[in-house]
């Protein structure tokens, strides 16, 4: 159909529209129609900064190679730090100035005759219709919806929480080779991406948005509260704990029934939760460290109710949703925007540097010599760095794009001097081309040939483009057809040099990240969302999850206290909410949190120390929160501090600090 269109209506780059609908195309109507938006937007921009760059610079290549590559280089930094598929966007556009402009750069009477309004025109216009068709046939021909897909993910994700919390309450030991923490916030981060294109998919699931995110959002909240569960019942197990009363295991039992059944009435939530009250114990300025893990594992089960409650109660609004076809919201509840997912700046930075470093090395070359059809090159160099530019190690993927480039040869030449030139009318071009484009379809159209053989059919289709600047003869496609190897090549080369892998070094940059986010928090003292806190941490440890599965491979488990840091980081949101009640009692956190930012301070200059000046103040504030009469702000506070003593300072004595502040012994 693009094809088709374009050329009825006298376009001069038909094969732009052929290689957009192989680009955007997916399996479901969504994303297809998400990233052609998004690649309709990038377009405009790469074709606004030709419009500008190339008369400015024509007689100064040197400052165009330069500005050119620049910004493929700061699109892809602006691209790597969006976490969404919205990054396209910036990613398509740094490229596609390449695509659109290195061509022109042949010409010397671009700017008398307005070459470059034009082929920023006809790309614009070529991009338009791939998208409307391919928009067209997904949505009407062949509705394939993220619906079913994304509700299916959602109960699984939900059975998968339900069940890890069952298994800690009843004590009974999950055989799974990957920790449930870390396949639980894999879930979720994938979840939060497919999410992303609900506003564009045909399914009814689009009017849930809203519910969707809050489901997921309340979901990242729940794996520091169970894997905090889990570790304060394991601490109190240990020792001649209440927690061992057949009181305390019948509540577990029956709270892990409950999380199983799934929805249930509020009396049946209110029944638990007040069950949970009944055997808390009372604290006085004597109170033991038992009963103080105690009130902090009522306070989590507290809070891990609230969450379940809710995930199930926002899953039976997407179904009604789903059912009605109608819009559901969740009154008074912020949903956490994508753009508080870690981004590793300095990651990203290298990453740019890598893309504007080969596409000017390529430049250069093709400067340099007066390559025909060099142009390929710089442009090669550039969509390859920048498409395998978000991975660790692009190396291994920019080899694989060499490999199918070099597969794509025997095609392109069939095409180029025996099925092309005898087509003579539009059908007879359909004809010619279906079979090596449907059977690349068929290939892309798998998730584990994808990649590949898209880059196989995008290496024909960019030599098609031959065709188009009346340039399709045996030189200018030998030419070509080298100029993309040495792009690729060239790429290749500038990643070996510039991103050298390093998995632990890495592992390390995101550890240190959240201990940052800790310090930062506790110095500034202003409250923050629990659920922005979760989502950020939990985002991490989807991040580490891979590299942490390949080096633990190679040199055993990694003690790097993730989930630690998280559920310190969580009780810590739970303690800024909590000062004006500190402030009613004439107490102040301030000591607290200045030591804590020093203490997470510390840790990120590698200093060597104890923490001692951490758990003095520490302490101290405890056992003046004990001395206060019972209230429930009372066990909140002291819920928070001892969730951030035990994860801090897991195996340490008790300082025998006084109420009257006096420093210790």
């Amino acid at each position: 159909m693009a094809i088709y269109f374009s050329l009825k209506i006298g376009l001069t780059h038909p094969f732009w529209a052929v290689g957009t609908c192989y680009v955007i195309a997916a399996p479901l109507a969504g994303p297809v129609r998400s990233k052609g938006l998004y690649r309709s937007i990038g377009t405009v921009l790469a074709g606004l900064m030709i419009i500008f760059t190339i008369p400015l610079f024509l007689n100064y290549r040197p400052i165009y190679i330069i500005a050119c590559s620049g910004f493929a280089g700061i699109c892809m930094y602006v691209s790597l730090l969006d976490r969404t598929p919205r990054a396209y966007i910036f990613m398509l556009a740094g490229y596609t100035a390449a695509i659109i402009g290195t061509p022109l750069l042949n010409d010397t009477q671009i700017i008398l005759e307005g070459t470059p309004f034009r082929t920023a025109a006809d790309r614009v216009l070529e991009i338009t219709i791939a998208l409307c068709c391919s928009a067209i046939v997904h949505s009407l021909v062949f509705p394939q919806s993220i619906g079913d897909a994304l509700l299916a993910r959602l109960d699984q994700t939900i059975n998968d929480a339900r069940k890890w919390t069952a298994d800690v309450l009843t004590g009974v030991k999950s055989a799974n080779a990957m920790p449930q923490h870390r396949k639980l916030a894999q879930d979720i981060t994938e979840l939060r991406m497919m999410a992303t294109h609900l506003p564009f998919d045909t399914h009814n699931i689009r009017w849930t948005t809203q519910v969707v995110q809050a489901l997921y959002d309340r979901l990242s909240t729940l794996v520091p509260l169970v894997s905090g569960i889990e570790n304060r019942i394991a601490a109190l197990t240990e020792g001649l704990s209440e927690i061992r009363s057949t009181a305390w295991r019948t509540l577990l039992g029956d709270i892990a029934s409950w999380c199983q059944r799934g929805r249930s009435s509020p009396e049946r939530v209110r029944n638990l939760k007040n069950r949970i009250n009944e055997l808390l114990p009372e604290t006085s300025a004597e109170a033991s460290w038992e009963q103080m893990l105690l009130i902090n594992l009522a306070s989590e089960l507290h809070l891990m109710i609230d969450a379940f409650e809710a995930c199930y109660e926002f899953r039976y609004r997407i179904e009604v949703g789903v059912k009605k076809g109608v819009i559901q919201e969740v009154p008074g509840t912020q949903t956490v925007p994508n753009r508080v997912l870690h981004v590793d700046k300095g990651q990203a930075l290298m990453a740019a540097a890598g893309v504007t470093i080969s596409t000017i090395i390529c430049y250069v070359l093709w400067y340099v010599t007066d390559w025909p059809t060099g142009c390929f090159a710089p442009m090669y160099a550039c969509i390859m760095s920048s498409i395998f530019a978000a991975m660790d190690n692009p190396a291994p993927g920019l080899k694989v794009a060499f490999r199918y480039t070099s597969y794509s040869i025997p095609f392109a030449v069939l095409y180029l001097t025996i099925l092309i030139p005898s087509t003579h009318t539009i059908e007879m071009l359909l004809l010619m081309m279906a079979p090596f484009f449907l059977w690349m379809g068929i290939y892309i159209g798998r998730p584990a040939t994808a990649g590949a053989y898209l880059i196989m059919l995008m290496a024909v289709v960019g030599l098609l483009m031959l065709y188009d600047f009346g340039q399709a003869d045996m030189t200018s496609y030998i030419n070509g057809q080298i100029a993309q190897l040495v792009g690729i090549g060239v790429g290749l080369f500038v990643v070996r040099i510039l991103r050298n892998v390093d998995l632990e070094r890495i592992i390390r940059r995101i550890t240190r990240s959240g201990w940052e986010d800790i310090a930062r928090m506790a110095r500034t003292m202003r409250p923050v969302s629990v659920a922005v806190t979760a989502v950020r941490m939990i985002d991490r440890v989807n991040l580490l999850a891979p590299r942490l599965a390949a080096v633990e491979s190679q040199k055993g488990p990694l003690s790097l206290g993730l989930m630690e840091d998280i559920r310190v980081s969580v009780n810590l949101t739970f303690l800024l909410d909590s000062q004006e009640f500190l402030a009613e009692n004439g107490m102040s956190s301030a000591d607290f949190m200045t030591a804590l930012a020093d203490y997470f301070n510390a840790k990120l200059k590698q200093a060597q120390g104890d923490g001692r000046a951490l758990l003095i103040q520490l302490d101290r504030l405890l056992y003046q929160i004990c001395a206060l009469p019972s209230s429930e702000g009372k066990n909140r506070v002291m819920a928070a501090l001892a969730g951030i003593r035990k994860d801090i300072f897991p195996n340490t004595l008790f300082l025998k600090v006084v109420v009257s502040r006096r420093d210790p012994e």
